[in-house]
């Protein structure tokens, strides 16, 4: 699988760093795209596996996967 975007580029934070997901849920809604980006990072390959299950295309998948979570973004605040 290709390497993943993140939120404006930007790059990902510490991962030895544990918050929880509400946590960074609020983070996120306040416009902390780093928040995001650890979510993105902890529940991609889970999306990913269920968009690859019903399309069984490996691009698709990762084009709806990338799809679903800028809606995220979008429609978080």
């Amino acid at each position: 699988m290709p390497p993943r975007k993140t939120v404006q580029g930007m790059m990902s934070p510490n991962p030895s760093a544990v918050t929880s997901d509400d946590a960074l849920v609020r983070q996120a809604r306040a416009g902390d795209a780093v928040a995001f980006n650890v979510l993105v990072e902890r529940h991609f390959d889970t999306v990913f596996a269920v968009t690859f299950a019903r399309l069984r295309h490996r691009e698709a998948a990762e084009d709806l996967a990338q799809e679903v979570f800028l809606r995220a973004w979008l429609h978080i605040g």
